[in-house]
């Protein structure tokens, strides 16, 4: 066969059905496997499955090979661009001659299709398909459109498994080395989070879970949520977010849950939290031009009684402190939280009265938390999302003290099973939270006591000492 003359090379990647091709019969020694196949070496024992097959019925699905551009003439050979397995069970089978589609282009397109062919395998390797798909971008210039149109799939399933590049060291290791076990999902949705975040996740992943059992995304997800933050709610100023790579919005094709957001998901941290920081100060600082006196305080519960969101002209002290989402909030009061009072009443100068004055005020709570509790915690759980209002009750149970009281271990087992059941998708009310909830504080009777000190009560009848008492929970 004498070889006739080459394609000239073609600026843009040939696709499969353009490329001229004849069938041939070929003799097995004339063929050999492709030097830029990153499949390694194929042994008989990996083809087994195939030999009886093409004892008894021939070889069915010809071999794809091209010319070897270094031989010629009468001693011309081929390469084998696509059926590596097939020539290795074809020769251990005894076949002298094989069926073959002999593609006629140049080194540099046959050596993409070898690579197309492999990211159509079944069982192509994530890892292996990602590195693939890079080596087609940078080298052979295709764009995710081209390779999507190649191999048959979605081009949001190539920009996914293409960014499986990005997946931290950490997690591509222990994948590889196998001391993890994880879903291909899990690890294209890892790999859209920074660095820091993955590295912060699998020592999470490590220390809280059973890494012997496959990981599903689904498993772990809160692990890489929890530690990015909801721009859509940011009160800075986000006209650089909304065009930042670590907006997740600027991304759609790597999330789900976009449905044409602008803003998305802060994946860096820091930048988040600096970005946060320059708002709080400016607003500090405008209050302070303003003739307010600016305190910091503990939480809402340390701000004066007559502490309001907005001031009148009698309210000149404004008390900064962190919400329970972690944003700066401020109240503004009549006085200073933090100063010392001039006068101090002079109550509870026995032991007896001190007892009475502590279990009056016990007993003030309790009532109130037999009337009102269930009002006040549905009240303020009208949240959309079952996720959120399960940290909700979570919080409020905390706040109260409960996850930790010994009455509560059979009822906190309770309450996390109802957590994890919203947190995994499956149905359930929100009144059994509520009742689970208010049951268990109105029947512990060192809720007073914790409600006490929760909410720093400032009962006028109760004096230093059994404050004393309270804050160490007698």
């Amino acid at each position: 066969m004498k070889k006739t003359q080459k394609n000239p090379p073609a600026k843009k990647p040939a696709k499969l059905k353009q490329i001229e091709r004849e069938p041939v019969t070929l003799p097995i020694d004339r063929l050999s496997l492709a030097p830029w196949n990153p499949r390694g070496e194929i042994t008989e024992e990996s083809v087994a499955d195939l030999i009886p097959t093409i004892k008894s019925k021939g070889l069915i699905q010809r071999i794809a090979v091209v010319w070897d551009w270094a031989s010629d003439g009468d001693d011309l050979h081929y390469i084998v661009v696509a059926g590596n397995r097939r020539l290795v069970a074809c020769r251990a089978a005894g076949l002298k001659e094989v069926p073959c589609e002999l593609f006629k282009c140049t080194e540099a397109v046959a050596r993409q299709l070898t690579l197309i062919e492999n990211l159509k395998r079944k069982d192509a390797e994530p890892l292996y398909v990602a590195k693939t798909i890079q080596t087609l971008r940078d080298e052979d210039k295709m764009t995710m459109e081209e390779i999507a149109a190649e191999i048959g799939m979605p081009e949001s399933w190539v920009y996914r498994r293409a960014k499986l590049i990005d997946l931290a060291p950490e997690w591509r290791e222990a994948v590889e080395e196998g001391t993890i076990t994880a879903t291909t999902d899990l690890l294209e949705k890892a790999s859209r989070y920074t660095q820091e975040i993955q590295r912060d996740a699998f020592d999470a992943v490590r220390r809280t879970y059973d890494t012997t059992v496959r990981l599903s995304w689904h498993d772990v997800a809160r692990e890489f949520e929890s530690r990015v933050t909801d721009l859509e709610t940011a009160k800075f100023d986000r006209k650089k977010c909304a065009v930042c790579p670590h907006n997740t919005a600027c991304t759609p094709t790597l999330w789900d849950d976009l449905d044409g957001a602008k803003f998305g998901k802060c994946l860096d941290p820091r930048c988040y939290n600096l970005k946060r920081s320059e708002m709080e100060s400016r607003e500090v600082k405008k209050l302070e031009a303003d003739g307010i006196k600016v305190v910091k305080v503990k939480d809402y519960f340390s701000c004066p009684e007559d502490a309001l969101t907005r001031p009148d002209e009698t309210h000149r002290v404004a008390c900064v402190y962190r919400d329970y989402t972690g944003a700066q909030a401020v109240r503004f009061a009549t006085k200073d939280p933090t100063e010392p009072e001039t006068e101090k009443k002079t109550v509870n100068t026995t032991d007896k009265e001190r007892e009475k004055a502590l279990k009056d005020a016990m007993k003030s709570v309790k009532e109130w938390e037999e009337e009102y509790l269930r009002e006040y915690i549905e009240s303020r759980l009208d949240v959309a999302d079952d996720r959120i209002f399960a940290a909700y009750v979570f919080a409020i149970a905390n706040a109260y003290g409960l996850l930790n009281s010994v009455n509560f271990q059979m009822v906190d087992a309770g309450l996390r099973a109802m957590a994890n059941a919203v947190w995994f998708g499956r149905e359930i009310t929100r009144k059994k939270y509520v009742d689970v909830l208010v049951d268990t504080i109105i029947g512990d009777e060192d809720s007073p006591a914790t409600t006490l000190r929760t909410f720093e009560a400032a009962n006028d009848q109760i004096g230093p000492e059994e404050r004393k008492l309270i804050l160490r929970g007698k």
